[in-house]
């Protein structure tokens, strides 16, 4: 009950160092306040690379019962704090438990329920694209798995392909081909959550012709390998 487990070698425990030390306490506001600030400006991927590096990665190095527990509150609050006209109950209702329950859960199924809160705000709150930009963002989603250029899309959208660079960076905010790279990279983390396939499995289900490029591609995004996420 007042343990919390971290992988498969180490237990957080109450007792341990670094019990609330304000130091740290001050460390972990910080912290929070920033993925706070990514919700608010609807930086959803920031968001959640922030929640997984703070939980899985950073407040283990404490070994506090007590940060851990505090982390989660204060991410939850800022997630519930994110203005939304209609708010998904049956996510607040995760969230609240996940509040209370976390100290019975491990830090990587926490990090998945407030990374998959995150992602159904950004399902609701993204603006509504032009119909070009629908149109390439539906192309991506059904041929990530083969390969994709910029020449390929500008062709199957009729434009030229610096007018759906300029278009797609303008509306979505960020490169195309690095959106690309970011959606493999989620479905791939995805599939190696299931436990079902290996490594080199999941490189080519997502579109990469070595897995060693979709490795660097994966830690490049994610902060870890992928042998480190499965």
């Amino acid at each position: 009950m007042e343990q919390v487990f971290f992988h498969h070698s180490c237990i957080l425990t109450p007792s341990a160092v670094h019990h609330g030390k304000e130091p740290a306490l001050n460390w972990l506001k910080q912290q929070t306040e920033a993925i706070g600030d990514y919700l608010i400006q609807h930086k959803f991927f920031h968001a959640q690379k922030a929640i997984r590096s703070l939980l899985e990665e950073k407040l283990p190095l404490y070994q506090s019962v007590f940060l851990y527990q505090t982390a989660v509150s204060q991410m939850v609050t800022s997630i519930l704090a994110v203005p939304c006209p209609q708010y998904p109950v049956d996510v607040i209702q995760q969230l609240t438990e996940t509040r209370q329950t976390a100290i019975r859960s491990d830090v990587f199924t926490v990090a998945e329920i407030l990374c998959q809160a995150v992602l159904r705000l950004q399902q609701l709150l993204v603006p509504q694209y032009s119909k070009k930009v629908e149109e390439i963002l539906s192309y991506i989603k059904n041929h990530y798995q083969e390969e994709i250029s910029l020449t390929h899309i500008a062709e199957h959208v009729g434009l030229t392909p610096l007018y759906v660079s300029q278009l797609f960076k303008k509306e979505v905010g960020m490169n195309l081909m690095s959106y690309i790279t970011r959606y493999r990279i989620q479905v791939a983390m995805e599939l190696l959550k299931t436990g079902n396939y290996k490594v080199y499995e999941v490189s080519q289900l997502v579109g990469y012709q070595t897995v060693q490029y979709f490795s660097s591609c994966f830690k490049k995004e994610t902060g870890k390998k992928p042998s480190e996420y499965c």
